[in-house]
């Protein structure tokens, strides 16, 4: 199995749109492989609560995120990426902080 690690500070941050690029290119490089974990560390960075955090920038990477997770689900429903299966593992010191979607 593929691991992927990312430091979610890393996936911030640049121009508009940028984040959320780089969380679609880390599922696509995932979805890539046969098996693939995914594992994002300081998730809080970027799952922040969406009603607590005051940024647009934040609220667009929880979305983002969110989407790519629905579209694993439904790729994987449709019978798409067949043999492809991509396992997400994040770790936070703040979980009381993390979005619950």
């Amino acid at each position: 199995m593929k691991l992927l690690s990312v430091d979610a500070p890393q996936l911030v941050g640049g121009d508009y749109g940028s984040s959320e690029g780089r969380i679609k290119e880390l599922f696509q490089a995932a979805s890539s492989y046969p098996a693939c974990a995914i594992f994002i560390d300081e998730i809080d960075v970027i799952c922040g609560r969406r009603s607590e955090s005051g940024g647009e920038m934040e609220r667009r990477m929880v979305s983002a995120l969110v989407k790519q997770l629905d579209d694993l689900e439904e790729r994987s429903a449709e019978g798409g990426d067949e043999g492809s299966h991509v396992l997400l593992l994040a770790a936070t010191n703040r979980p009381d902080s993390i979005d619950p979607s």
